[in-house]
């Protein structure tokens, strides 16, 4: 039998492979809106128009100070890090917490986040600064991690301890 004898076989098969094939596609596409919208909101995306153009990463008096490249938080991967998270930053609980972050890696993004104090995190592009600052109102071990997947992602856990 082909589809000479059988012409409306052969249309009516066409056209239920191209509405499955506009059903899949449409499918997808609307995976990835939602995705995307739901990503955008979620994570921070750094300026682009800022790349170019590092501030100053001065350590302010009172401020910790987190340095971010190839070689994970504060040379994180020199430390035996992520089994033995560096740097650690102690205080005391009821201390008020100041950060200063700083991506000096000069080619790629590098994020920042606290367990329970800043989960939200931020990216930051390469020669960006970001300032934090938050009362450690819970005493605990809380993890500082890396929001973006980067070259040194697997190193870049440190940790604050608030006792």
């Amino acid at each position: 039998m082909s589809s000479e004898h059988y012409p409306s076989i052969a249309c009516s098969a066409i056209a239920m492979l191209t509405s499955r094939t506009l059903g899949i596609v449409a499918s997808a596409l609307l995976i990835t809106s939602v995705s995307a919208a739901y990503y955008s909101h979620a994570l921070p995306v750094y300026n682009i128009s800022t790349i170019n153009t590092p501030e100053a990463c001065d350590k302010s008096q009172g401020y910790s100070m987190i340095i971010q490249d190839g070689n994970g938080f504060n040379g994180s991967s020199a430390h035996g890090s992520p089994s033995n998270p560096w740097p650690k930053i102690e205080v005391h609980k009821g201390d008020m917490v100041n950060l200063i972050v700083c991506n000096l890696d000069k080619v790629q993004a590098h994020g920042f986040a606290i367990n329970h104090y800043f989960d939200r995190g931020i990216a930051l592009g390469p020669g960006q600064v970001y300032r934090l600052s938050f009362t450690a109102r819970d005493a605990g071990h809380f993890v500082i991690y890396c929001v973006v997947f980067c070259s040194a992602h697997n190193f870049m856990v440190a940790q604050l301890v608030v006792t």
